[in-house]
């Protein structure tokens, strides 16, 4: 019996060994398939967010966890529990916690030169072009194909439609009086 007894404790010593000889999951591997088209592939953001500790300092790593497994409600976050397993999961979410050797500079100079200005304000004339009500305008931004569409919203109908920035984000703002909208990129 002793031996039996032994024999036992000796096979199931050697499964937690079994199971840590295993290869470590190549996270870098598993970002650049399931996540980079979202998410850069520097993890720097595109039309998902950049997954920097710096970003990711609201949310602990154990929700992130489940953000990655599950998803997020409302949004185009997918879960991958079905896709990837724990430990690739948590590959990943170790990976995203660990920082960049570099963060890009990005001050004042580098955000004045990406800016487009589409018509130059001293061209512009004095007032509206259309006859629709100034107070019923929307901007439409067409994530889809990259531009915004502004839209007389009594009638529906398209008062003007320009190009964009990739990946516009957070909404159109406008400046205190109306005449300007501004558009915000996640590259900046």
């Amino acid at each position: 019996m002793a031996r039996l007894a032994m024999f036992l404790f000796g096979v199931l010593a050697s499964f937690p060994a079994a199971a840590s000889d295993a290869p470590a999951p190549d996270a870098s591997a598993l970002f650049s398939i399931h996540c980079a088209a979202c998410h850069g592939g520097d993890r720097l953001g595109a039309i998902g967010p950049a997954l920097i500790p710096e970003n990711l300092g609201r949310l602990k790593p154990s929700q992130t966890r489940r953000v990655v497994s599950e998803g997020r409600p409302a949004t185009q976050m997918a879960g991958f529990a079905e896709v990837l397993t724990e430990p690739q999961i948590a590959a990943v979410v170790d990976m995203i916690y660990t920082p960049l050797p570099a963060i890009p500079d990005w001050g004042l100079a580098q955000i004045t030169e990406s800016w487009v200005v589409h018509n130059d304000p001293d061209s512009l004339p004095e007032g509206p072009q259309h006859g629709a009500d100034p107070l019923n305008l929307f901007t439409v931004v067409e994530t889809g194909d990259h531009h915004v569409t502004i839209l007389d919203g009594d009638r529906f109908q398209p008062l003007a439609r320009f190009p964009t920035r990739f990946a516009l984000h957070g909404g159109a703002k406008y400046s205190p009086d109306g005449r300007f909208v501004y558009l915000g990129s996640r590259d900046g």
